[in-house]
């Protein structure tokens, strides 16, 4: 990228592509404590418009959980908070109520086993749940 040869980034707003903007650059570090102040200086020593947000609250989006949860579950789905946070969200798109269902059925279906990825799989060779429960359950036990 030259000031010859620009990069471009399509813009939503737009609806089409636009020359690159410092806007749209975003450093992400796994820890802040000693590098976001090193990083903003050496920007803005070169003249280019920086700012970091340093607040600790950015890990308690609830958008940041679920990809953590959804991180968490695909190294190990047997864990059952992170998944029911994955199951509740965009990615699993399962309603609270559906979820209660599906900790029921499940329990009903797996027998003894009370993890939410062992009673899906069961849920899924079941064939008295409702076809909509049995395609969210096939959808979200493929992702892990």
């Amino acid at each position: 990228m030259s000031k010859d040869e620009p990069y471009y980034v399509f813009d939503t707003d737009l609806s089409d592509y636009r020359r690159i903007q410092y806007k749209d650059i975003v450093i992400l570090t796994r820890t802040l404590s000693g590098w976001a102040d090193t990083i903003v200086n050496i920007l803005l020593d070169r003249d280019i418009p920086a700012m970091a947000d340093t607040a600790q609250q950015y890990f308690k989006l609830r958008e940041i959980k679920v990809l953590i949860s959804l991180l968490t579950c695909i190294d190990n789905p047997l864990q059952d908070i992170p998944m029911a946070a994955v199951l509740l969200s965009y990615f699993g798109g399962f309603t609270e109520d559906e979820l209660a269902d599906l900790r029921v059925y499940g329990k009903k279906s797996a027998g003894a086993d009370r993890l939410f990825v062992k009673q899906m799989q069961s849920l899924i060779k079941n064939t008295t749940i409702k076809d909509t429960d049995k395609r969210k359950c096939r959808k979200a036990f493929s992702t892990f």
